[in-house]
């Protein structure tokens, strides 16, 4: 359902609602039962997040959108297309998405996705969250990954940040975090309109981009370059020891290093009293010769 005319007509003769095909399988991911990306939205103005994720959506006669339970029995209106969905093919065959941290998202193309819309932080913080996922904030660098990510994230009434930035000894030109080429913009109207808003926002409502304050409160979300079959190996010994934990390995290589610093440290004391007590030594012979020289005097 691209556009909203040719359903309106078919619809408005059969019930005060029929079911239109989005279901919401997954957190601000919305797709068509088709496996087309939505690029148009008609929900009413209280249908601003999906409840859970038994969520399927109708529509009324003036062609209005609702949230409502996937187990209810309603009328529906069925298509057939031989067109194709669009999808960025990954260049490397069979990569995948880590499976630790989860919740990386593949969507297509050589990059998993990750988004948090509950936790709202700076964009100094949402960078480091990322970062701590093995990510970066996401760059963007062409109108088809705009495209594929619009179906995760479009038409939900939040901003969210992205890896865009003003490097302050570039003359403020801006930059992605992760160091990626800027090859590509999709700023809003008259956006970027301030110096000192040093930060970028993604609006979800329209996916177009906006300079903000980088102290602002916002969602994010990160991007990571998926996993080479060959890499597998590679990939887990990137894990660092706070996300495996301690092996045996682990603790019995602290009780050596403890160990071997504790004997270094008793030797050096060791060996300044030995200095220290010979020092005393021969100052006492010193002293008992002189008062012997005084004596036969």
């Amino acid at each position: 359902m691209a556009e909203d005319g040719d359903s309106k007509s078919l619809a408005s003769d059969v019930a005060e609602q029929i079911w239109i095909g989005i279901k919401t399988k997954e957190e601000h991911q919305q797709q068509w039962s088709s496996g087309w990306f939505v690029s148009y939205v008609n929900w009413h103005e209280d249908e601003k997040h999906f409840a859970d994720n038994d969520a399927c959506a109708v529509r009324n006669k003036e062609g209005v959108w609702f949230i409502t339970s996937c187990s209810r029995s309603l009328p529906f209106v069925c298509e057939y297309s031989t067109a194709v969905p669009p999808q960025l093919k990954s260049s490397v065959e069979n990569s995948y998405c880590p499976e630790t941290p989860p919740a990386w998202r593949d969507l297509g193309g050589d990059y998993c996705y990750y988004v948090d819309t509950k936790e709202r932080v700076t964009w100094q913080d949402a960078n480091f969250l990322c970062m701590r996922r093995g990510g970066a904030l996401l760059s963007i660098h062409s109108k088809e990954e705009m495209d594929m990510l619009s179906r995760f994230v479009q038409h939900q009434d939040y901003a969210i940040y992205i890896g865009l930035y003003r490097q302050m000894d570039l003359d403020e030109e801006f930059v992605w975090a992760d160091k990626s080429e800027l090859d590509f913009t999709l700023w809003n109207s008259n956006e970027p309109n301030d110096v000192r808003e040093k930060c970028v926002e993604l609006k979800t409502e329209d996916m177009r981009w906006n300079d903000i304050n980088c102290n602002e409160k916002r969602g994010f979300i990160c991007s990571i370059k998926k996993i080479a079959p060959n890499n597998t190996v590679e990939e887990k010994s990137q894990i660092s020891s706070c996300e495996r934990g301690f092996s045996l390995g682990d603790l019995v290589g602290v009780i050596i290093c403890v160990l071997f610093v504790a004997v270094l440290i008793g030797a050096v004391v060791y060996y300044f009293r030995l200095c220290d007590r010979g020092y005393v030594r021969v100052k006492k012979e010193i002293i008992w010769h002189q008062l012997t020289a005084t004596i036969r005097i």
